[in-house]
């Protein structure tokens, strides 16, 4: 699971421009309040640097895309565990598997926490072209497309191929599918491997 989930993110990161490192003026400074990552689709000032979003700002946008209570920044909250680390300077360059490992144990998270709302939400699951999980093997692809839909806004400033990704998000259930695991995991891995890509996690 780790090992696709990682091929999704690599595939998100092809198709970025990360620019040039010179020239940064008034213009490219980073506005990372709370209230700008929480709305993807408002991502404010950007570094003409490839920037990721701070691990504050990522509890946020996580939290706001899969509708779920923000996470308290204390150690019973994987939030609290993870935050301290992102570098300070949070660009493509100072980028470790470390501050990977943490984006996927938050993204892994919320998008449990995004199953137990859909799970007891019929019009939730009706979204994704499910009456119950154990549809999941037959509605694979609408239930990715529906997942990439909903984390990746059409104004995002860095976007993957749809196409690819949605394919790869199917390839992963199908690996949970043919390891016979509970089609509620495939579910929060196809959720994690979206909402963890670079297209939520870079600004």
């Amino acid at each position: 699971m780790t090992k696709s989930i990682l091929l999704l993110t690599l595939l998100a990161c092809q198709n970025v421009e990360f620019g040039s490192k010179q020239g940064t003026d008034d213009e490219g400074e980073i506005n990372q309040s709370d209230s700008v990552a929480a709305n993807p689709s408002s991502p404010g000032k950007i570094n003409r640097r490839l920037m990721i979003r701070s691990f504050r700002g990522l509890n946020a946008t996580m939290s706001f895309l899969t509708d779920t209570p923000l996470q308290a920044d204390d150690s019973k909250s994987i939030f609290g565990k993870v935050n301290h680390m992102l570098a300070s300077d949070n660009n493509i360059e100072s980028f470790s598997s470390t501050m990977q490992a943490g984006i996927f144990r938050l993204a892994t998270s919320y998008c449990r926490n995004l199953k137990k709302r859909v799970k007891s939400d019929n019009n939730e699951l009706s979204k994704f072209g499910l009456t119950g999980f154990a549809d999941l093997n037959n509605q694979k692809t609408q239930v990715a497309e529906q997942l990439i839909t909903s984390f990746w806004h059409d104004d995002l400033t860095v976007r993957a191929n749809k196409k690819e990704a949605v394919n790869e998000l199917v390839a992963l259930a199908d690996r949970f599918i043919e390891e016979k695991r509970d089609s509620g995991d495939a579910f929060i891995g196809m959720c994690t491997a979206a909402l963890a890509s670079a297209s939520v996690t870079f600004h």
